[in-house]
């Protein structure tokens, strides 16, 4: 981390903080305010940044939210029975006919057939 952060420090280049900006703020160039009102990519000279609608905070994943956390739920699970059609005629006559197939083999290997 050191030494990524050392190398982006010397080169000069920027974070991705200060490459993505929200709508509704302000982005200063050469004694000028400009009003990021539009999302997309503005060029700006030398330098490009991205105007989106995005909050950190709804992208983060690993976010612990109270909404989320098991122990402010109080109600109890109930469990739910359902019939479910399982459909196992396939699979029972393909096992049946690899059985027949292997005991003709087992009797053709044997010398009977």
């Amino acid at each position: 981390m050191f030494w990524n952060s050392l190398i982006s420090f010397i080169s000069g280049r920027s974070t991705i903080n200060e490459l993505n900006l929200r709508t509704g703020n302000y982005f200063y160039v050469k004694n000028q305010s400009i009003l990021l009102d539009k999302t997309g990519i503005f060029d700006f000279g030398k330098k490009k940044i991205a105007v989106n609608l995005i909050d950190e905070k709804e992208s983060d994943i690993n976010a612990r939210d109270e909404i989320n956390n098991i122990n402010n739920i109080n109600t109890k699970l109930e469990s739910v029975k359902t019939n479910v059609d399982y459909n196992l005629d396939f699979y029972l006559i393909l096992i049946v006919i690899l059985l027949i197939a292997f005991e003709f083999y087992y009797i053709k290997r044997r010398g009977e057939l």
